[in-house]
């Protein structure tokens, strides 16, 4: 079952990841933010980037049992580490709009499957 966790949610991080390469101001523009010069678009291009990379290495693992467990461990990280930073900005500049608290509601779910499936498989080992 993890395996189709880390195919379809590896393919939803790709796809995310390649629309911040290729289109960083429509991504952006998504959640309300402006591109207004090299900086900033450099910055999105560079989280699409790492996306991409997380993606790629998620569905890696849903082919290759041996990678399963380190892609499972990766997005848990990666995603935590995003929660972590998205509540420290609730504390310090209040609360985001709608966008965001989706967003956040779909990535706590997904870490949710991931810690499951870590668990489950620290049982199995």
């Amino acid at each position: 079952m993890s395996s189709l966790f880390l195919f379809f949610t590896g393919l939803i991080c790709a796809g995310i990841g390649v629309y911040c390469l290729v289109d960083p101001a429509g991504a952006a523009g998504r959640i309300a933010m402006h591109l207004d010069n090299i900086n900033s678009l450099n910055q999105i291009r560079g989280s699409g980037g790492v996306t991409l990379a997380m993606g790629a290495f998620m569905v890696m693992g849903a082919r290759d049992p041996r990678l399963a467990r380190p892609a499972l461990l990766i997005f848990a990280l990666v995603v935590g580490g995003l929660e972590l930073g998205r509540i420290a900005s609730f504390i310090a500049d209040g609360q985001p709009g709608v966008v965001i608290w989706t967003y956040m509601a779909f990535e706590i779910f997904g870490l949710l499957q991931a810690v499951y499936y870590l668990r489950s498989m620290g049982r199995d080992a």
